[in-house]
């Protein structure tokens, strides 16, 4: 079965109903039943997306988690923390940082006015 025709069956949502689309139709993008193949397509790549975005975040999961059970818990977070300081000490960030502070009053000041 082409993976078309399979997106196809598993979705009749993509019809469109007078002029009211369908919630599937609106997120593939699509308006008619002529590009229907085009939808099916594009669900599939979205499809596609979520699921590679959802493995890589269990990826990157598993390998904080190795981290902590080989380097031990307080070693892991002692280390993020020195790494956060020597970050914070830079003076790039220190300019970023206090330029965001001052903005950041100037809005509020405005926004009590």
């Amino acid at each position: 079965m082409p993976l078309a025709r399979f997106l196809i069956e598993s979705l009749p949502c993509l019809f469109v109903h007078g002029n009211k689309t369908s919630a599937a139709a609106k997120f593939a993008n699509c308006s008619n039943f002529v590009d229907l193949e085009a939808c099916s397509a594009i669900l599939f790549t979205r499809l596609l997306l979520v699921i590679t975005v959802g493995a890589l975040t269990w990826i990157i999961i598993a390998i904080i988690i190795l981290a902590i059970i080989g380097l031990g818990w307080q070693t892991f977070f002692s280390g993020i923390w020195q790494g956060a300081q020597k970050v914070g000490q830079n003076p790039v960030v220190q300019n970023l940082t206090n330029e965001a502070k001052d903005s950041a009053k100037g809005i509020i000041s405005n926004a009590t006015k």
